[in-house]
């Protein structure tokens, strides 16, 4: 049987210390979030802004796709108009409390949730339409409790945040030790053929 180490050259993937920096890294992240309920809400901005601007680039994209192939793309160029409006709302207002992005964000998973429903309903060419609708389904579900509870919801967020980012940390810089040390046994195993 042939081990992976060996076979996979050792430039091909990320070195050691660039994995235990990324764990470190987040890890600190995750305990700053932790401590400091503030700092996540501007982190939770930021990320959201992001994200919701690359979803509907994304979207748009995939709507100038549809159309080229004659496909439908009606729903697509919708939730890409829609997701970078969203986004640009969020940036315009950076004093925008917890609450609003919360609301913000229930707002986008109930409206996409339906937009992917209908996506599903219309779509009889689609494969795996009934994963579409799913998908808008737990959109659809997720934006419902985050109104309401939005407090709840918000304080969930950060702290979900917070605890993934000390785990994630935990796990990578492990992962990057036990690679430094897979790839010790390597070099040690090629000089002593």
């Amino acid at each position: 049987m042939l081990d992976p180490a060996v076979v996979v050259p050792t430039n091909a993937r990320a070195p050691w210390w660039a994995i235990v920096l990324r764990g470190v890294l987040a890890f600190i992240f995750g305990l700053l979030v932790v401590a400091n309920p503030r700092l996540g809400v501007a982190l939770l901005v930021l990320m959201f802004v992001v994200y919701a601007a690359a979803d509907g680039l994304v979207a748009l994209a995939t709507a100038v796709t549809h159309g080229r192939a004659g496909l439908p793309w009606g729903w697509w160029l919708v939730e890409g108009i829609v997701g970078l409006a969203i986004a640009a709302l969020a940036l315009a207002r950076p004093g925008l409390t917890l609450l609003a992005v919360v609301l913000l964000i229930a707002f986008r998973a109930i409206l996409f949730g339906l937009f992917e429903l209908g996506g599903a309903l219309a779509g009889k060419g689609l494969d795996h339409r009934w994963l579409l609708g799913l998908t808008g389904a737990v959109s659809l579900i997720f934006g419902v409790l985050l109104i309401a509870n939005p407090l709840a919801g918000s304080l969930a967020l950060v702290w979900v945040v917070g605890v993934y980012a000390v785990v994630f940390g935990i796990m990578m810089v492990v992962v990057g030790l036990r690679s430094l040390g897979d790839r010790h046994d390597v070099g040690t195993r090629q000089y002593a053929t």
